[in-house]
């Protein structure tokens, strides 16, 4: 588990091997030993080439802990030991329910090294991945923890760079909860903490460590971009490892192999990772999730998450289009029973009209339910905290009831009028608008006898077999029958998919699919068009998108937000800074993407005017654009 100790021992897996591992033991003199005066060295647990991992309890506190000691003839390896105290620091700075933090660290008389951590009784994630691939809710929880560990960690500007599943323990007392372990290859921007001196001379040994051109880890986890040399990587590098694991998780296996690393790492670079059921026959991800796993393992690092915060709200907008639940907090619950659909009314009293209605019902409330999951507040959270109220269940039959049996009863008398067609509602001439989305003589329901949920499956489904042709059709459907069901978040991605695909054939359908885009669907349209110009590069579907919301941007039918975002990703960068002054009024969440996308990205030289890394001016926009986007969120 741990590669800061040289070359690792297996632990025991026989009983005659448990024997031989004891009686080593018990002639290892740090058994029994006392560490600073305070921890008491119990068993070792792991064996490396030039140190060990034992568990110790702190005889003061009376608590179990992880004790790894770096023996004295380590000091000859100058990056082994650089490990060693990245890791302490890195994990003494970072306190999180899913890292595995460091309390403490430091030498012994006789110069052996040590290094006190949490401990974690489990298996590593690795191990669980060799029973065969996890159930998708299971996977998608674990990557949840994940992602937010991540979060905390970059917080702190530090750099995983060895997320793979050795390096997580499923703790057995948490009921499987899974910990980030190892820091020892991590980047820590030692100079940024407050209690290190930039010129401290173990600074500059971590900078020796990470020079360019100098590699290390697990090939199968290396972001494409580590080809320019460790010190380029930013957290963007602990996303796509991240998703090769969830990939892993998933199928059972990682999206790569190879005879050699070379072979591996040329296919990392250059091969498109596989579906999963091409990697794991049989195994059935839904299309949500695996579009999450695509997006972490773009090549390009603009191209995936930006961010584990935006990872976290893609994965709770999956689980509740999925499930219906956030894996956020708590157990897994079970998965609610999906009511079937409404069964013809044989007496013939309940008219098309009156379906119509009920449908809409349906998928107004269906909608509002599934944009809200990301989002601090909303429904979701309004629902939960009626439900802990006494009162919940008398108000929801005084108040919810009549609401939802209000269209049935409206639906039944009038269909009880005898009257066909069912009379269009009178309107005063201000309301005009609305009228056509209510009249019965102009709503349209079904196209080709199916429903916008009936479509909506049958988008999920060409989105999963990559038939674009049928999935343009259905998005079609969709844009006439019921545009806002692309707001959420599962619909809008196998959309996308089916978008992408068909702007490969360059035929009529695809130029029906970008004409609606443009022209039918407004600001939603819009914004799928600027999607596609961010997440898509180098496709067919990326040059139709710049080119169409181009033109949009220069009619001045885009949002101020979305015009700003899209000038800065097309902009050169000495534009961009003139694009700056402009963010903190007129920037949105997607603006904000960009700037921290400008922020993090990888440096070959201080000098290129493309390098934000230390742009004073760039950090200030960052932080009043958060700052006023916090206050409209709150408004």
């Amino acid at each position: 588990m741990d590669d800061s100790l040289g070359p690792e021992t297996p632990a025991p897996s026989t009983p005659f091997a448990a024997e031989e591992a004891a009686e080593s033991d018990a002639h290892d003199p740090l058994i029994g030993r006392l560490i600073s005066e305070r921890y008491r060295v119990l068993e070792r647990i792991a064996q490396g080439g030039m140190g060990a991992v034992y568990l110790g309890e702190h005889v003061l506190l009376r608590k179990r802990v992880a004790i790894k000691i770096l023996r004295p003839e380590a000091a000859s390896e100058p990056q082994l030991v650089g490990r060693f105290e990245r890791e302490a620091v890195a994990g003494a700075h970072v306190s999180h329910p899913h890292v595995a933090g460091a309390t403490d660290f430091g030498q012994e008389p006789d110069g052996c090294q040590f290094l006190v951590l949490e401990y974690v009784r489990g298996r590593t994630l690795a191990e669980e991945i060799q029973r065969g691939p996890l159930p998708p809710r299971r996977a998608l929880n674990i990557a949840r923890q994940l992602a937010s560990a991540l979060e905390a960690v970059h917080d702190k500007d530090i750099v995983h760079r060895d997320v793979k599943p050795r390096n997580v323990i499923l703790a057995e007392a948490e009921g499987g909860a899974a910990k980030l372990v190892d820091f020892g290859f991590a980047k820590v921007r030692a100079d940024r903490l407050s209690t290190v001196d930039a010129d401290d001379p173990l600074v500059n040994s971590w900078r020796d460590l990470t020079i360019v051109g100098t590699v290390f880890g697990t090939v199968a986890y290396m972001a494409p971009e580590i080809g320019y040399g460790m010190d380029g990587l930013d957290a963007r590098a602990d996303l796509y490892a991240l998703g090769v694991t969830f990939y892993e998780m998933l199928a059972g296996v990682p999206p790569f192999t190879a005879r050699s690393n070379a072979e591996l790492f040329a296919a990392i670079m250059d091969t498109p990772p596989p579906p999963i059921a091409e990697r794991a026959p049989g195994v059935i991800v839904p299309t949500v999730i695996e579009n999450i796993v695509r997006r972490l393992l773009e090549k390009d690092p603009a191209d995936r998450y930006q961010s584990a915060g935006e990872l976290l709200v893609a994965l709770d907008a999956a689980a509740a289009a999925v499930w219906g639940s956030s894996p956020s907090s708590g157990p897994v619950p079970a998965r609610s029973p999906v009511a079937p659909p409404l069964a013809p009314d044989s007496s013939g009293r309940l008219g098309e009209w009156a379906r119509g209605v009920l449908r809409k019902v349906v998928r107004t409330t269906k909608t509002l339910f599934e944009q809200t999951p990301g989002r601090p507040g909303g429904l979701h959270a309004v629902i939960r905290s009626f439900q802990s109220s006494p009162s919940f269940r008398r108000s929801a039959l005084l108040v919810g009831l009549p609401l939802l049996l209000l269209p049935l009863l409206v639906a039944l008398w009038m269909s009880s009028r005898d009257r066909d067609p069912a009379p269009a509602l009178e309107l005063a001439p201000a309301a005009a608008d609305d009228a056509a989305d209510v009249a019965p003589a102009e709503a349209i329901t079904e196209i080709d006898g199916l429903d916008a949920d009936g479509w909506v499956q049958r988008l999920a489904e060409a989105a999963q077999s990559r038939i674009h042709n049928r999935g343009a059709e259905a998005f079609l459907a969709l844009a006439r029958l019921d545009p806002a069901s692309f707001r959420r978040a599962p619909v809008r991605a196998d959309a996308i998919a089916a978008i992408v695909g068909i702007a490969f054939a360059e035929n009529e359908q695809a130029d029906q699919v970008f004409s609606v885009l443009e022209q039918e669907l407004g600001e939603e349209g819009l914004e799928m068009l600027y999607e596609i110009v961010r997440s898509k590069r180098g496709t067919k579907a990326h040059e139709r998108a710049v080119k169409v919301l181009g033109a949009a941007v220069e009619s001045g039918r885009a949002s101020p937000g979305l015009r700003l975002a899209f000038e800065m990703r097309r902009s050169t960068c000495p534009r961009k800074k003139e694009l700056f002054e402009r963010a903190p009024r007129e920037g949105d969440e997607r603006l904000l993407t960009e700037l921290k996308a400008l922020k993090y990205a990888p440096c070959r030289r201080k000098t290129d005017p493309c390098c934000f890394r230390e742009d004073a001016e760039l950090s200030r926009v960052i932080d009043e654009l958060e700052s006023r986007l916090a206050r409209d969120r709150a408004e």
